[in-house]
């Protein structure tokens, strides 16, 4: 059909010419462009002999992904494989088992996360773990000419590590990523060959070294603990996975937010000795608050504040211990607080509020462990 003849059949039949329904659908176009990314998916596959196989879909065509491989110790290592035309992947791993245990895989082709609340910044697929299998270790097989190991492969000097890159993507992995275990060689991003490192690992947030060592030191073992505290309270109330995944996230989320004010909080004998008894205490308590109605944010506050006396609770029951053995009398602490009135007895036998001990405050001495005890004894 003609233009103009399209045009003036569009005019008498919806009154508009024809170019103004091709921009809306231009339009509509432009607005799924812009929809909220959705994040791929993958699923992993053991093989027995400790390689895995990783397959995927909703990725980027043709984009490059990166698939990230962390063990319980929270080492880690990333892969790269290529997207297909239609999204997906298929990723061969290689031997990279050194030991047994659980490995959890991931995978991300470089978008950023629409999430502003998301610590790595990066689009990451789900998390899918798999075992390594009984017996692991070992690495590639002896007998390749390429293993450093082999007594029959003369010594030779590594590869730059363009080359090294190059040769590991070639052969499916079985360099840089089978020494995943901490062996010497490990490269958690192997770069392409001739380039130069790229300013920012789309893989990590973009933080300082610094701050990078306070993430897997401090907030990725926290967000860890409090998101499988949070999980187990959370998953009590709601049969929706994806709802008590979101609300265990956003729990952990906030916990590593307040984790410095929360530890200023703490006094040098809880940070030096009592630090660990804490965290303890705080996981529990995330998990018995996660199962109500507070938000994030007060289960983090109420969940501090219950750590906090359940570490008063344990010292006091430790020192009622330690008293318990002492003989009588003895010299009173020096942080006893006095209270008057508590103590049915002469005017010199007070309470210690801070140790609930009776002292004689005209010797200095502990005379009673309780008001208890001391209305046993006679004077």
């Amino acid at each position: 059909m003609a233009e103009r003849d399209k045009d003036a059949f569009m005019i008498e039949v919806f009154g508009a010419p024809a170019h103004l329904f091709e921009t809306d659908q231009a339009d509509d176009a432009e607005t799924t462009a812009d929809a909220p990314a959705t994040a791929p998916t993958i699923a992993v596959s053991a093989n027995g002999d400790g390689s895995f196989t990783v397959t995927g879909s909703g990725f980027t065509s043709g984009a490059a992904v990166h698939v990230r491989i962390v063990d319980d110790a929270l080492k880690e290592i990333f892969q790269d494989t290529t997207a297909d035309g239609g999204g997906s992947i298929k990723h061969d791993t290689g031997a990279i088992c050194q030991l047994p245990g659980n490995l959890h895989f991931s995978a991300n082709d470089g978008r950023p996360s629409p999430d502003p609340k998301d610590i790595l910044k990066t689009l990451f697929s789900n998390t899918v773990t798999a075992a390594c299998p009984p017996g692991s270790g070992g690495g590639d097989d002896p007998d390749t000419p390429d293993d450093p190991d082999s007594p029959s492969a003369p010594d030779t000097p590594s590869d730059p590590p363009g080359q090294q890159s190059e040769t590991d993507s070639a052969s499916g992995g079985s360099g840089t990523e089978q020494a995943f275990a901490g062996t010497p060689g490990a490269s958690k991003t192997p770069q392409p060959t001739g380039a130069t490192p790229p300013a920012k690992d789309p893989n990590k947030p973009d933080i300082s070294p610094d701050d990078e060592s306070d993430v897997v030191n401090i907030a990725m073992p926290e967000y860890r603990d409090v998101y499988d505290a949070a999980l187990q309270g959370v998953s009590g109330k709601s049969s929706d996975p994806a709802t008590a995944t979101k609300e265990a996230r956003a729990i952990a989320e906030e916990a590593v937010r307040t984790h410095a004010d929360r530890i200023k909080t703490l006094t040098k004998e809880q940070k030096d000795i009592l630090l660990e008894s804490y965290k303890k205490f705080f996981a529990e308590s995330i998990q018995g608050l996660s199962g109500g109605s507070n938000s994030p944010k007060t289960i983090i506050a109420k969940a501090h504040a219950m750590a906090l006396a359940s570490l008063d609770l344990q010292n006091h029951e430790v020192e009622r211990l330690e008293w318990d053995k002492v003989t009588l009398p003895h010299p009173k602490a020096p942080d006893c607080e006095v209270v008057h009135g508590k103590v049915p007895g002469p005017k010199n036998h007070l309470l210690c509020k801070t140790h609930d001990h009776v002292i004689d405050i005209t010797s200095g001495m502990v005379i009673a462990r309780s008001v208890e005890e001391y209305k046993k004894l006679k004077f």
